[in-house]
């Protein structure tokens, strides 16, 4: 069964351009990965300081090395002080 993440991210305005490249580099990175179906990175087209990002995996083990990969522990290292608040989260089976 495949193993679907959803974030819902909310950047800080001043950040955004910061944040957006940071993205790309972890979005380009993840998608070469081992098990990583699709990785993305969404921008509401209303209020451009929120971000969504899309991953599916072929599996939780997939979804569980990516998490370890050092791509994935830069941006979240990099991105932090630039978000307005705690990312929400979705996991779903699909």
């Amino acid at each position: 069964m495949k193993y679907t993440i959803i974030v819902h991210v909310s950047v800080k305005p001043s950040n955004v351009k910061k944040f957006i490249d940071f993205s790309e580099i972890l979005v380009a990175k993840s998608n070469l990965e081992n098990g990583c179906v699709t990785y993305q990175l969404l921008q509401n087209t209303a209020i451009n300081n929120k971000f969504m990002f899309y991953e599916k995996y072929e599996n939780k083990k997939a979804f569980e090395t990516h998490s370890l990969t050092q791509h994935y522990i830069n941006f979240t290292e990099q991105v932090i002080p630039l978000l307005d608040n705690t990312p929400l989260v979705e996991v779903l089976n699909a």
